[in-house]
């Protein structure tokens, strides 16, 4: 066996050796479901708690840390996420994509997300591929795509929706999606939005065909009228908490059918509270999955817009309000659960989960309650066997402070365990550079969305508005042709193609290639080529227009010739990860194109 003591040297060597178990003497167990903290010995390892105990014995394959009192909890749970990244005032934020907004959330201590709405075959597949085999990162579960009205909620992110019209086509599409077996159905009823929503017949077909289905229904709401109906109609969970006083019915309501409730308090209140406490932003977690600049921007509220002040300060008056509503749910019978709605302004991947903890404990749920909605209410809520119990999941918190003399101690991280293997966290938000070696990002041979190193092409639309488009992968050919028109909702319309180099978003340098080559056919209208780059801090990315016209040519640009609206950030073919083709404008415009070949290019290379 190997005696340890539990530093940071000795948890990035352990990380290699996953298939060992691992003793954890001398700890803290901190116990959701009993409400007891005992002093002793867990054993764990991929199978998950093998052994609990006041002393254990250690074993010839231990690894024994010792924790010298340090606290193990099960790890936190942020059941309302959009892992697509990190979004800031303006025109700014972190793309991250699902695989590597997933290692962030495991470095802030989050062992298991639930995303709400991605696109769906991409966030389903990466589910199963996850599933499939142990992984440094939160465990992802996901509802794939929501269910909403024609040109309703979600229907103005960039990917498409399941839009259904009434009773039939509700239950139609949620049975055609259960095949896929989504681990939950979202359902968007929520007339607080300026956007259209479903009627009731059709919120009742579509929580009633994922009853039948055998899949929990989690209801979007914006007013309380609306998540009294869905209460009615027999939903599993309602996420978001309205500002105004809850009424007694609702209170009831969700006592008598024990639903369960996703607050979200840091979407609803996070945004006022930066502005009002801008020192937050020095902590050092949220600083570790967070940029300088993203950051920045949030601090410099003289350089922030008025309705983004405005939105600040309603937050802030609304605050108390908020607090009184969950203290009312708490203490009415609800069962609560922890989200935050990361990707929204406000709030931070894997972070915010200790900002919604804290709020919740301002708000007068106990520590012990808000542990709980975080850990072992999560893993019943999913199916998963969540606690400190032999049986249960190794995927557990180390803490150096005990979250319940101060919840803001559960940002106290001294390591993670993840299938009972001490998780390497540098490496997470860190990873080593990779170079990228291939010239060909797609010549079209595949004849389908797959291009020729095997990524699938995404599609980036305003499908709220009246922009529409027929993109055809052919043998030999992409084949593009369109038309964008903003809305006054969007203020903008795009029509977009998306290859990442990989499906993990992952950066790489692409330094060893000079620029970007396409073999071109026909353009017509403001298409132009975006290099998606992790060097980006907002969503500005190095850009360059392609030239207009019906002649066949081969099109090259050096990556010097790239460039942002604002700065353009140095170095950025250092950390490629992708690169977008279409259109994108605050005017309506027609557009097509015909490309054959997208690639990166050497100086050396012969034309």
């Amino acid at each position: 066996m190997q005696h340890v003591r539990a530093t940071l040297w000795v948890l990035t060597t352990l990380s290699t050796a996953a298939a060992q178990t691992v003793l954890l003497r001398d700890a803290r167990v901190i116990d959701p479901r009993q409400r007891k903290v005992a002093r002793g010995d867990l054993r764990v390892g991929g199978a998950g708690i093998l052994a609990r105990g006041r002393t254990l014995v250690a074993k010839d394959d231990d690894t024994v840390i010792d924790l010298g009192g340090r606290f193990v909890l099960p790890g936190l749970s942020d059941l309302h996420v959009h892992s697509w990244g990190n979004f800031g005032p303006g025109n700014t934020g972190m793309h991250l994509g699902t695989v590597r907004a997933s290692r962030w959330m495991l470095y802030c201590g989050v062992v298991r997300c639930l995303d709400l709405f991605r696109r769906e075959e991409e966030i389903l597949a990466l589910r199963d591929t996850q599933s499939q085999r142990s992984v440094p990162a939160a465990r992802i579960f996901a509802a794939g795509p929501m269910f909403t009205a024609p040109g309703g909620h979600g229907t103005q992110f960039g990917f498409p929706p399941r839009v259904i019209r009434d009773a039939e086509e509700a239950r139609t599409q949620v049975s055609d999606l259960a095949t896929r077996r989504p681990d939950v159905i979202k359902i968007v009823y929520d007339h607080a939005s300026r956007r259209p929503t479903l009627d009731r017949e059709t919120l009742n077909a579509a929580v009633d065909a994922a009853r039948s289905a055998g899949i929990p229904s989690v209801v979007h709401i914006g007013h309380w009228a609306d998540a009294a109906e869905a209460l009615r109609a027999g939903c599993d969970a309602i996420t978001h908490l309205p500002e105004t006083p809850i009424p007694d019915t609702v209170v009831q309501l969700a006592g008598e059918r024990h639903a369960w409730w996703i607050p979200t308090l840091t979407v609803h209140a996070d945004l006022g509270w930066l502005c009002e406490h801008p020192d937050e932003l020095a902590d050092p977690l949220l600083a570790e999955v967070t940029s300088a600049e993203l950051r920045e921007v949030y601090r410099a509220e003289s350089q922030q817009p008025r309705w983004l002040r405005g939105r600040a300060a309603r937050q802030n008056a609304s605050r108390a309000n908020l607090y009184r509503n969950l203290r009312r749910l708490a203490q009415g019978g609800a069962r609560l659960l922890v989200g935050t709605d990361a990707g929204n302004l406000g709030t931070f991947q894997g972070a915010s989960v200790h900002r919604e903890l804290e709020h919740w404990v301002r708000a007068g749920v106990s520590e012990w309650d808000a542990l709980a909605a975080a850990t072992v209410h999560a893993g019943e809520f999913l199916g998963q066997r969540v606690g400190v119990d032999p049986g249960d999941d190794a995927d557990l918190l180390v803490l150096d402070a005990s979250p319940l003399d101060d919840i803001r101690n559960t940002r106290r991280i001294h390591f993670v365990l993840r299938d009972g293997a001490v998780v390497d966290r540098t490496s997470l938000v860190h990873p080593p550079a990779r170079a990228w070696t291939a010239a060909v990002l797609d010549d079209f041979t595949t004849g389908s969305p797959v291009s020729s190193h095997g990524v699938r092409w995404r599609e980036q639309v305003d499908w709220g508005g009246q922009t529409h488009w027929s993109p055809r992968f052919e043998a030999g050919a992409l084949r593009v042709s369109g038309h964008i028109e903003p809305t006054d909702a969007t203020g903008a319309a795009w029509a977009n193609l998306v290859l990442m180099l990989d499906e993990a978003e992952t950066d790489y340098d692409a330094s060893a290639f000079h620029g970007v080559e396409l073999v071109v056919v026909d353009v017509r209208g403001p298409v132009a080529i975006e290099l998606l780059s992790g060097a980006a801090t907002n969503f500005d990315h190095p850009a360059a227009a392609l030239p207009g016209g019906a002649a066949r040519a081969v099109w090259r640009r050096p990556f010097a010739d790239f460039s942002c609206e604002g700065p353009t950030p140095a170095g950025f073919a250092r950390q490629l990860r992708g690169v977008k083709i279409g259109v994108r404008g605050d005017q309506p415009a027609d557009f097509s194109y015909v490309i054959e070949r997208v690639a990166l290019y050497r100086e050396s290379d012969d034309r």
